[in-house]
């Protein structure tokens, strides 16, 4: 349900057909693909979704870097929450690596995009996110 509704919300901005409509489209259709992964059983179904919503995430926040800081900020950290959970799912250590790094350099460019906002929650999600992303990468490189 959650699925079709992050769907049916992008379609007036795919519509709309402006460029900062592009960007809230693909976050919308990123969030449809991180909150599908939790109906699904399989770890390669989830490996597939989630990297399906990192794709999204990642065109959202190409068209929001140049267009308006709080998307990007906010899309960072949904991205974030993404590579979090793809983290759990990943195939091996190398693969691991690999997510572990995107979710640091995702993790730095949302608190500096919102360190120099004012919205304040926003900037504590980053840094929440941060530190499990931080968390997990130190665990990942140790090991």
């Amino acid at each position: 349900m959650a699925v079709e509704a992050y769907k049916n919300a992008a379609e007036p901005y795919e519509k709309e057909g402006s460029l900062k409509s592009q960007g809230k489209s693909a976050q919308c259709f990123a969030a449809a693909k991180y909150v599908h992964p939790w109906l699904s059983a399989s770890p390669a179904e989830k490996r597939k979704l989630l990297d399906e919503c990192r794709l999204f995430g990642n065109r959202s926040l190409k068209v929001h870097e140049n267009a308006e800081e709080i998307g990007y900020g906010k899309m960072s950290n949904d991205l974030l929450l993404c590579l979090l959970e793809r983290f759990h799912v990943t195939s091996d250590s190398r693969e691991m690596r690999e997510i572990a790094q995107e979710g640091m350099d995702c993790a730095d460019n949302a608190i500096a995009v919102l360190s120099e906002l004012a919205n304040k929650s926003e900037l504590l999600r980053a840094y929440f996110t941060a530190s499990l992303q931080r968390w997990y990468a130190r665990a990942c490189i140790i090991a």
